[in-house]
């Protein structure tokens, strides 16, 4: 099957590669965020802004390392194993032995004898022993966390005994959300006669969120140039970068390209990429702005090829990378035209074969409802200059959900045939 744009793109539109996009963007605008300090339990996915060391060592004296006795180790040959004849002392796993006492007998290796008494069954090979000196665990003054870590759950366990409260932090990176167009109503609203829900802006806030990053949600903007300035203006004034979606196309209504050469410098206006080909990427006051197509597959895509990787370069993080399977296609697949010379995103169903290997049947690309994006298992990227692929080809799938969730998917899919209507 051969894919086919709604509307061929005019061949004059200049364009430029995803990568090349993201280079300029990330090579021209300021990535600066101020540092903040948050309590430990709310550091959690933070980046931490700057070394942190231990402030005490522990153990901070010499301690058990297991529950039994504490005992001295010199007096293992002068005296008997019935421990009422020699000092010892019980010690639990973690706790300072008593003064004078360096060695710990392991509870596995004493007994109660008939008369009661405590009986050491095997004395310690060595001073010592079962023991953990001062500082075993940390040193103070040693590093713990250098600096630009995203926290995970074991880094604030190693902070919390390394005596940290209080973490500093990269703040996260404020993004203004500018939806626009006369046709939208907000979230809630009973859509009429050509009129669209602002559902963008929620997905805009979750990715955002799941990013790193905090959304400043503005309400809808009409399509008027001059409100549209005001409201960027004001975006510019309170957030580190803008996302502005709609009017990022070449319609008579579409004023986000003007707008925005007006405040600052356009970079590029157009990708090789489908869908969201009208993708518009600028700097304003050393801001990165970016024009995000309406549509919201093209939204998607916008925010999954560009918007994600800008965030992760404020908080000076490598780009999240989606975990991704091997699956052989089922079909045939050849491009033509724009498509060929595009970075095209497909949405994919998985299932699997008698061999267990992937297979993969992708959604056409002018089906672009987004219950079926919600649907879809993962996204196979074909890069600009492919032509297609055979049938049985083996391609490299980026999932949508965890893998273990595709799986139950692929169960509940199992004794459905897939409509070819939906898939190629």
């Amino acid at each position: 099957m051969i894919y086919s744009p709604h509307t061929p793109p005019s061949k004059t539109e200049p364009r430029i590669s995803v990568g090349k996009a993201l280079e300029l963007i990330l090579a021209e605008a300021r990535y600066e965020l101020p540092v903040e300090r948050v309590p430990l339990a709310e550091s959690l996915g933070r980046v931490v802004a700057e070394k942190l060391y231990a402030r005490h060592s522990l153990p901070a004296v010499l301690s058990a390392q297991v529950d039994g006795i504490a005992v001295r180790f010199d007096d293992r040959t002068s005296l008997p194993d019935r421990t009422e004849d020699r000092p010892f002392a019980f010690v639990g796993t973690g706790t300072a032995l008593p003064e004078g006492f360096d060695t710990v007998v392991r509870a596995e290796d004493l007994e109660i004898a008939a008369d009661g008494t405590l009986r050491i069954l095997e004395e310690p090979c060595e001073k010592g022993a079962c023991t953990l000196p001062p500082g075993w665990e940390l040193r103070k003054g040693e590093v713990l966390i250098p600096p630009d870590l995203r926290l995970e759950p074991q880094h604030l366990g190693l902070l919390a005994a390394g005596g940290h409260r209080e973490i500093p932090v990269l703040r996260r990176p404020l993004v203004a959300v500018l939806p626009t167009g006369d046709e939208l109503v907000p979230q809630g609203s009973m859509p009429g006669p050509g009129q669209n829900i602002d559902s963008n802006s929620a997905l805009f806030a979750g990715y955002l969120k799941g990013v790193g990053a905090e959304p400043l949600l503005y309400p809808i903007t009409a399509d008027d140039p001059v409100l549209l300035a005001e409201r960027l203006g004001d975006a510019l004034s309170k957030a580190d970068m803008v996302l502005i979606n709609g009017g990022s196309s070449r319609g008579h209504r579409d004023f986000t390209v003007s707008v925005v050469a007006g405040l600052g410098r356009v970079l590029s206006h157009g990708l090789n990429a489908a869908p969201g080909k009208p993708v518009l990427l600028a700097i304003i006051e050393g801001k990165p702005v970016v024009g995000v197509p309406g549509p919201a597959l093209a939204a998607w895509y916008a925010l999954e090829n560009l918007v994600g990787p800008i965030v992760s370069r404020f908080l000076a993080q490598p780009p999240q990378e989606r975990r991704s399977v091997k699956a052989i296609l089922t079909r045939e697949l050849r491009l033509e035209g724009f498509l060929k010379e595009a970075l095209l995103s497909l949405r994919v169903l998985l299932s699997r074969d008698g061999e267990g290997r992937y297979l993969v049947s992708p959604y056409p690309l002018k089906n672009s409802m987004v219950t079926n994006f919600v649907r879809s298992d993962g996204i196979l990227r074909i890069p600009e200059g492919v032509a297609g692929y055979d049938k049985g080809d083996e391609v490299e799938i980026l999932l949508l959900y965890p893998q273990a969730i595709i799986e139950k998917r692929m169960e509940k899919r199992q004794l459905q045939t897939l409509d070819e209507s939906e898939v190629f």
